[in-house]
């Protein structure tokens, strides 16, 4: 495992570096360090610098096999280890290096999890087949199993929600219906041939790409100036009319239950606005 540059993840000195002794299976955070699994060992990693760095094996011989299947409990890393869900650092010696393997011989996992969640103390292990095998840790442990259509799952951590995405939809468990979210552009100084970044703009048209109906609200210099509805290419033309939207900074806001491809701006410079 190498030590990046600090403050560049994408950058690293191919001398800092620490060996573990077999092939890397997954990766999790802990308030202290990181956490790092062989098949059948795991090791915390601990420093800042290439002099202090240093990797301990945590005195078990439990590793990880399937890196999907690392979430977090109380802020500590659970995954399905050989002999059931283990989590690094639970039980009441929490400022203590331990492992501790908390569906041992309870549960024989199936080896096909394509990815894994936490919500309300309840570790969900997602199948290929859509039935999740669930950890309940409300409630001493119990073991059950729930059918999730689910392409991968997101944690809301502010709302202790857990959302599914499925079909370019995602759903929260236990609430029904689809959920919409919202993204918004940063201001835009957009420039072009013969078009400067600061110069006065006039936006024709905006092209949407979505496979859903969607909100599209406009922004010239920080003021809203145009909320519409759209529609997918399949239902009709996916392209929004902004009908005089003049700035020479613009941002866009998409809000959508579904899934938005690509976004396009048809622009040009403007002498003064009308």
């Amino acid at each position: 495992m190498y030590l990046s540059e600090a403050g560049d993840p994408h950058s690293w000195n191919p001398n800092h570096y620490v060996t573990l002794g077999d092939t890397v299976t997954a990766l999790a955070r802990e308030d202290r360090g990181v956490v790092a699994m062989t098949k059948n060992r795991t090791y915390h990693i601990v420093g800042t610098t290439p002099a202090d760095i240093s990797a301990r094996w945590v005195p078990n011989y439990q590793g990880c096999g399937n890196w999907r299947t690392v979430a977090y409990i109380h802020d500590m890393p659970v995954w399905l280890s050989n002999d059931g869900l283990t989590m690094f650092g639970y039980g009441p010696e929490v400022n203590v290096e331990r492992l501790s393997v908390v569906t041992e011989r309870k549960y024989s996992f199936p080896e096909d999890i394509t990815h894994a969640a936490v919500a309300n103390d309840v570790y969900y292990a997602v199948r290929a087949n859509g039935i999740a095998v669930c950890v309940d840790f409300r409630r001493d442990l119990a073991i059950y199993e729930r059918t999730l259509s689910s392409d991968f799952a997101i944690t809301d951590p502010d709302n202790d929600r857990l959302l599914l995405r499925h079909r370019s939809r995602t759903y929260e468990v236990g609430a029904g219906g689809v959920q919409t979210w919202t993204w918004r552009s940063p201001e835009m100084a957009m420039a072009s041939r013969g078009v400067s970044a600061d110069a006065l703009k006039k936006v024709r048209s905006i092209y949407v790409n979505s496979d859903s109906d969607f909100t599209l609200r406009a922004y010239a210099d920080g003021v809203l100036h145009t909320e519409v509805l759209g529609f997918p290419a399949s239902k009709r033309s996916n392209r929004v009319y902004t009908r005089g939207l003049f700035g020479h900074h613009l941002s866009i806001e998409i809000e959508s239950a579904g899934e938005v491809r690509h976004i396009a701006i048809e622009y040009f410079q403007a002498q003064h606005q009308r």
